[in-house]
């Protein structure tokens, strides 16, 4: 084995453990539901459930009661809030591994063709999914004001 190949399984164990710490650090977010908008569902029923939003300093419970009325809004929102978790981890994830390769490009000189194809797919899928999850809160913050509403 030559000093080349230390190297690679080197930085290949340190990519290794910072991905895994990155990953475990995500999963924590998920189960204390810290992530940018903040919303879960508490007290689930039948009849009605409860919607907690955090922020960095203060928690807001909203109570929603599930009439006949507006049974098909209470659905959406909260299919809304299930995707928005899953469109943060998602996209962290994503992002993630397109930084993870050009650190890994850079480190290695190789700029290839990849690399900056990598480039602009990361400068694409950055405002994309900012968008994508601003709509999600606003389709939840509408959602909110229709069931307050009725």
């Amino acid at each position: 084995m030559n000093l080349k190949d230390t190297q690679d399984t080197k930085q290949l164990r340190n990519l290794s453990i910072l991905i895994f710490g990155f990953l475990a650090f995500l999963l924590i977010l998920s189960i204390f539901n810290v992530y940018p908008g903040g919303y879960s569902i508490e007290n689930e029923t039948t009849e009605s459930f409860s919607i907690e939003k955090t922020s960095f300093l203060k928690k807001e419970n909203i109570e929603i009661t599930i009439t006949h009325d507006n049974e098909l809004r209470a659905i959406l929102l909260k299919s809304e809030i299930t995707s928005l978790k899953i469109l943060w981890i998602v996209s962290c994830m994503v992002i993630l591994g397109f930084i993870f390769d050009i650190v890994s490009y850079i480190s290695k000189n190789k700029k290839n063709m990849l690399f900056y194809i990598t480039i602009v797919l990361l400068i694409i899928i950055i405002p994309l999914s900012v968008y994508l999850y601003l709509s999600k809160l606003n389709n939840i913050e509408s959602y909110l004001s229709s069931l307050n509403l009725s």
